[in-house]
């Protein structure tokens, strides 16, 4: 059985053709909107559903183990967290297993929409931005938003022309914490052409 969602964080054109809503709690949204867009992906944001789940069941632990259930690519690794989720606290497990894994957890989202996201933040972070142009008139709206878009696009490109280095910070932190592991693997030849890297399960002392 599904939970209602509680509000509507956005509706976005992922493509032409294809729309994602993302959603928390509220009574009776999620039926009407099943009803009205039968082929629409409907997401829950996790960070929200997790601020309800918390008040219940508090914990570092059963946090980490829900975002690893969210953050799953398939759906193997999203029941072995929640087995880990039922060891701990039953109940716990009980009231998110009746959320269907499809409005939260990566590893059963449709490939359609092409997006994976699991919270609303850039929807919240741009509501807050033009809280100012929404209660003008719509042309005047529309084109304060332009504007803030326009500036908002020059100044990152003017950003990135000054940063000195081809890789962002963020990927290259990635990079480097990936680079530590090339310890435990081992390069094999195939046939006397290709280069084989394998996994060593050897313990490194």
């Amino acid at each position: 059985m599904d939970v209602m969602p509680q509000y509507v964080c956005y509706t976005e054109n992922v493509y032409t053709e294809y729309v994602l809503c993302c959603l928390w709690y509220m009574q009776g949204l999620l039926p009407a909107m099943d009803e009205l867009l039968k082929d629409v992906d409907h997401r829950f944001c996790v960070r929200h559903l997790y601020n309800n789940f918390r008040k219940q069941y508090p914990g570092k632990k059963l946090k980490e183990l829900m975002w690893k259930a969210a953050t799953s690519t398939y759906p193997n690794a999203w029941m072995d967290a929640m087995k880990e989720i039922k060891a701990i606290n039953p109940e716990a497990f009980k009231h998110l297993i009746q959320i269907p894994p499809r409005r939260w957890s990566r590893s059963y989202f449709r490939a359609v929409p092409k997006c994976a996201t699991l919270v609303n933040n850039m929807s919240e972070s741009f509501n807050s931005v033009i809280v100012g142009p929404r209660s003008k008139p719509v042309i005047t709206m529309l084109e304060e938003i332009r504007i803030y878009i326009m500036e908002r696009w020059d100044k990152n490109r003017q950003k990135i022309q000054k940063y000195p280095d081809s890789v962002l910070p963020n990927i290259k932190k990635k990079l480097e914490r990936e680079a530590t592991y090339t310890n435990k693997w081992l390069t094999r030849y195939d046939c006397c052409t290709y280069i084989v890297l394998s996994w060593s399960f050897i313990l490194l002392k």
